[in-house]
């Protein structure tokens, strides 16, 4: 069930690690989604299925997905890889300590591997530690000083 709507923050109860419970904070957009959802539900349940449990299973969910693909003719690909996505996108607007714990992740070497800058990721990082070096000021990346 998601009890955290009113105080802006989605809760992980069950994960494989010590770190898998922990609070993320959502968007305003993410909050409008789930409110709109929550308004019309005709079950506790954000995603409710006539299953068992009352709620979308990961079974059923890899069988629409499934479907989805074969509909809209795009190449597959499996539904973990937007985990992959997220925290990549995460990383270029936060600390990696602040990452790793959105993340829920025990170790920190597991964060970095779902991180995968592009080129243009770290062209633009080496640009703005460039710039700093230009303007004589110490350069930063996210707040944090650089040694170069």
């Amino acid at each position: 069930m998601l009890h955290s709507i009113r105080d802006g923050a989605i809760e992980i109860h069950t994960g494989k690690g010590r770190g898998s419970r922990r609070r993320i904070p959502a968007s305003k957009r993410v909050l409008d989604v789930l409110e709109m959802r929550r308004a019309s539900a005709t079950s506790e349940w954000v995603f409710p299925a006539p299953t068992k449990s009352g709620h979308i299973e990961g079974s059923t969910l890899k069988k629409q997905h499934a479907a989805a693909l074969k509909a809209s003719g795009v190449a597959p690909f499996v539904l973990y890889t937007f985990r992959h996505t997220c925290i990549t996108r995460w990383a270029k607007h936060m600390d990696p300590f602040t990452l790793h714990v959105l993340a829920g992740h025990t170790d920190m070497n597991t964060t970095k591997r779902y991180v995968h800058p592009s080129e243009v990721d770290i062209r633009e990082a080496m640009e703005k530690v460039k710039a700093g070096l230009e303007k004589g000021a110490a350069a930063s990346l996210n707040g944090q000083p650089l040694v170069v």
